[in-house]
């Protein structure tokens, strides 16, 4: 991948500028709209499975809270009684 920079911003000025006429003529290549969708397919498939993800892991968090709270109460509990 180049870098077109060079080719569109002016840097004769202190700060280097775009001027619009320069923006118009720089070219975004675009994909067809059969490829976008698929693009949106795929992040949304993404997006289901973090969020599956995510509460699978908050569900084993809450677990895993509860099951400490369960051994050191039966830890302490074993103390208590000597």
């Amino acid at each position: 991948m180049q870098t077109l920079t060079p080719k569109f911003v002016n840097f004769d000025a202190t700060i280097p500028s775009l001027s619009m006429e320069k923006m118009k003529k720089i070219e975004v290549l675009i994909p067809a709209k059969i490829i976008q969708d698929q693009i949106a397919n795929d992040i949304e498939m993404i997006q289901i499975i973090f969020n599956k993800i995510n509460y699978n892991i908050e569900k084993e968090i809450k677990f895993l809270k509860k099951q400490q709270n369960f051994y050191r109460n039966l830890i302490f509990d074993k103390f208590k009684n000597l």
